[in-house]
């Protein structure tokens, strides 16, 4: 017994040879056959358990095949409709209303990009085009650029929500895109747009500016839950690189007896409240490594140092991300 042990314990250890492939395809064979027999029912014969097992398995690929094939039909409908689309619009006057162009087709790219994942969720290995799917994200992506960039006060924000929230879907799902500078640039340039919105003076009632740029916070928070690591970082050095700038300017308006603009105020409590938001998030989460949360919790407490003892509501709001920054790095 031992001596045979030895023999295969010897033949295991040998490189690939075809007879050995042969050998490890009978065995499995066996295996199979084994399982079959002590899974059937006691009044079953084997070779019947068999063949309804075989019948079973062939439905289900049969059913999985047509899946597929409704999911690709549907991803050229939309193919074709949002190039038909583009091609019926591109001459669009400004007395038909850019912005209700802009929102028709986000909410076609929406639609698109949830055809393509849902696409790849039923085929083992991806079917489509690489760049079909960067191409779709970049025309969503272009599509909030130019509303946010008109203020996207005449157009739905749950829209601009849930395309921010397709194009972080993509990158979870293709992770090759991150791998591509040309389309992260397009994000990064997107989120940095998103910033520079939270930062602008106010030019409307406070209500309706409330609205919008707790939308554009939301949308960062959607970017900011992307397991994606140079996104991550860009956006928070943003906001880090904000708090520090602030900070600087009521000090120098304490130092220099200068008034502060109110506008600081407002912007600064949006920017805090997506880092504070974005520190619970990470919590239970967080793929940013330990040295960047700390370098920024650094940061934050240099911040704070210069105002604690004039602008206590600020420092106080500042504080709490600093708390919450530090949990993080204690629970890892």
């Amino acid at each position: 017994m031992n001596s045979e042990f030895m023999k295969m314990k010897d033949f295991s250890s040998n490189s690939y040879s075809p007879s050995r492939s042969k050998l490890d395809a009978s065995w499995f064979k066996l295996a199979v056959a084994v399982a079959i027999i002590r899974n059937k029912p006691a009044k079953e014969s084997a070779r019947k358990h068999t063949e309804k097992l075989q019948a079973l398995y062939m439905l289900s690929q049969t059913k999985l095949h047509e899946e597929i094939l409704k999911a690709r039909l549907h991803t050229n409908e939309k193919i074709s409709t949002l190039s038909s689309y583009n091609n019926q619009t591109r001459g669009l006057t400004a007395a038909k209303g850019h912005n209700e162009y802009n929102e028709a087709t986000l909410i076609e790219s929406i639609s698109f990009m949830q055809s393509i994942c849902s696409l790849q969720k039923l085929a083992s290995q991806p079917t489509l085009e690489n760049h079909l799917i960067s191409d779709s994200a970049k025309h969503c992506i272009q599509s909030m650029s130019d509303m946010i960039g008109r203020g996207m006060m005449t157009v739905s924000q749950t829209n601009l929500c849930e395309a921010a929230s397709s194009i972080s879907s993509i990158i979870e799902k293709f992770h090759w895109l991150q791998e591509q500078d040309d389309f992260m640039c397009w994000v990064c340039r997107l989120v940095e747009q998103i910033i520079c919105q939270l930062l602008q003076a106010s030019r409307d009632d406070t209500v309706s500016t409330h609205r919008h740029k707790s939308s554009l916070v939301k949308m960062l928070l959607i970017f900011m839950e992307c397991s994606c690591l140079p996104l991550l970082l860009s956006i928070l050095e943003s906001l880090v690189e904000y708090v520090e700038l602030f900070c600087e300017q009521l000090q120098h308006s304490q130092r220099s007896n200068e008034p502060v603009d109110p506008s600081l105020f407002e912007n600064s409590y949006f920017i805090i409240s997506a880092l504070e938001q974005t520190a619970k998030l990470w919590r239970d989460r967080c793929c940013v490594p330990q040295y960047f949360l700390h370098e920024a919790q650094t940061r934050l407490d240099r911040a704070l140092a210069k105002i604690s003892s004039y602008f206590p509501l600020v420092a106080h709001s500042l504080m709490k991300v600093t708390s919450l920054l530090e949990a993080i790095l204690q629970n890892r």
